[in-house]
């Protein structure tokens, strides 16, 4: 506090000198606290705050309870993810050069949705959960080294650049949109209908994407 009184109200600027307990005066009587602010804002909605806490956030709480799982093991169960991501990317080469970029590719992109699904609709423990979300994520790797494999291969190093960065922007800039979709979905139908309503997007997308799948070289190895 009183580096603040030294900078902020000091001499060389006003002349003035504040002990730490004079600034603090100022600062209470303009409505600031160090630690939150004395006046609320006027579109602070009070119902709607409350209506969250016992709502929405009972919701939230629930998938811990319905796991069987407290904080802890909830963290971990999210730290499955992280492995199967790991996991997919050390596996990654190996699977390519046995299998083939396409084998890999379609096997990940019909995998995903299924385990989506799975989790949405059977799975009742923390064990299941997270071995499912780990494949989900494990698919995730090797679906994106298969792909960005292919891409560099295949398409010409001046156009490398629009090409990665657009599809970027659609991959990153869908997102958003995504996390709103699945809040809403989430709030209006409980938390296991996100998994089972993006479960069934991506196998409808990923079953549309069959065909175009057919002209992907079946053998190719990563750079």
């Amino acid at each position: 506090m009183d580096a603040t009184a030294d900078h902020c109200v000091d001499r060389p600027v006003f002349h003035v000198r504040y002990t730490e307990r004079g600034v603090s005066y100022l600062l209470h009587r303009i409505g600031w606290s160090p630690q939150v602010p004395v006046h609320r804002a006027a579109e602070r909605d009070e119902k709607a705050i409350v209506a969250w806490r016992e709502e929405t956030w009972s919701r939230v709480r629930r998938w811990p309870e319905r796991l069987h799982t407290g904080e802890f093991g909830f963290g971990l169960l999210l730290g499955a993810m992280a492995v199967g991501g790991v996991l997919g990317s050390l596996l990654s080469r190996r699977a390519i050069d046995r299998f083939g970029g396409r084998a890999v590719v379609t096997t990940t992109i019909l995998l995903t949705p299924l385990a989506q699904l799975a989790i949405g609709a059977v799975a009742r423990d923390a064990f299941t959960v997270g071995a499912l979300a780990a494949v989900c994520s494990c698919c995730a790797s090797l679906w994106n080294v298969a792909t960005v494999s292919l891409r560099q291969r295949t398409v010409p190093a001046e156009l490398i650049g629009r090409v990665s960065n657009t599809g970027l922007t659609v991959a990153w800039g869908a997102q958003p949109m995504g996390a709103l979709l699945g809040g809403l979905i989430a709030g209006g139908f409980g938390l296991a209908a996100p998994w089972i309503v993006a479960g069934a997007l991506r196998l409808s997308t990923a079953l549309l994407a069959l065909p175009a799948l057919r002209r992907w070289p079946s053998r190719n190895r990563p750079p």
